[in-house]
């Protein structure tokens, strides 16, 4: 939970600045901080938050690939459409009792930051590559945990 981390490093004056992601952008605010960037209103390609598989696996697990995207999917529907369900999923991971702060994330998440289908275009792909094993010879003999 790094974001808890920089929220907490930001209200200890640890930090000048730090990357949140909703509830704790919302909460920061709330204590004074200041917003410099809004990424989801720069119109650029980012991500906070991923999933990746190797080739080899989606070919040989392509069920497996296919009930997780099928999962995926089904979640941000759930989230979007049963208000009720996702605030008690947020107010269980986020640990916050904060009513006011777990409903603002909520809408702000259900209506602009989470896409009701999260396709990323082409030039999403572009913009984040992951050095592979091949970039770094440091990394030659290292083996995926």
């Amino acid at each position: 939970m790094w974001i808890l981390h920089e929220f907490l490093a930001l209200q200890n004056k640890a930090v000048d600045a730090a990357v949140l992601s909703e509830p704790f952008a919302t909460l920061a605010r709330r204590q004074g901080s200041a917003v410099i960037a809004d990424l989801s209103q720069l119109g650029v390609a980012y991500s906070m938050h991923g999933f990746g598989a190797r080739k080899g696996f989606i070919q040989a697990n392509r069920d497996v690939v296919v009930r997780f995207m099928k999962a995926y999917l089904e979640g941000i529907y759930v989230f979007k459409t049963n208000k009720e369900v996702a605030l008690n999923v947020l107010k269980k991971y986020t640990r916050l009792d904060d009513l006011s702060l777990v409903q603002t994330s909520y809408e702000e998440m259900s209506q602009r930051l989470i896409r009701t289908v999260p396709y990323p275009g082409p030039r999403r792909y572009s913009d984040h590559h992951l050095p592979s094993r091949q970039d770094s010879p440091a990394n030659e003999k290292s083996q995926p945990q």
